[in-house]
């Protein structure tokens, strides 16, 4: 029986992080990212954000981003090409699904990929005014 490859090669790994990590761009790559222990600070295209164990962040390829985390945090991310789909094209905060959570190799990455990309956006951070509440 003939079987076909994939129409796209998702890379999900963990990875460790601690410090801060000045901006930088990835042209060919989308990121999807959450935390599966800790929280990461970011700075998407100047605008602020984050994500924990509840929330992850879709950053679209040729994003300028940089992040600060603390030593420690333990961080699911996804590299998906680019033009894979028009979902990965505009920067979206999301609600990460339970099922989702798991550690890479006990989800097939289209079957992760596909729950992300469906999971309900978040409201993005926004700034308090202070004096505006006064």
């Amino acid at each position: 029986m003939p079987t076909t490859a994939p129409l796209v090669t998702v890379d999900c790994s963990i990875r460790h992080y601690g410090g801060e990590h000045a901006p930088h761009v990835h042209e060919a790559h989308a990121q999807l990212l959450f935390a599966l222990s800790g929280r990461m600070e970011l700075e998407v295209e100047g605008r602020s954000s984050f994500v924990d164990t509840a929330c992850g962040l879709l950053i679209p390829a040729g994003s300028r981003h940089g992040y600060l985390a603390p030593p420690g945090a333990q961080m699911l991310v996804m590299d998906v090409p680019g033009m894979a789909h028009t979902a990965l094209e505009k920067v979206r905060r999301f609600q990460v699904p339970a099922a989702a959570r798991c550690q890479p190799g006990q989800l097939a990455n289209d079957v992760r990929l596909h729950m992300l990309l469906q999971s309900p956006p978040l409201l993005p951070r926004r700034g308090v005014d202070v004096q505006a509440i006064e």
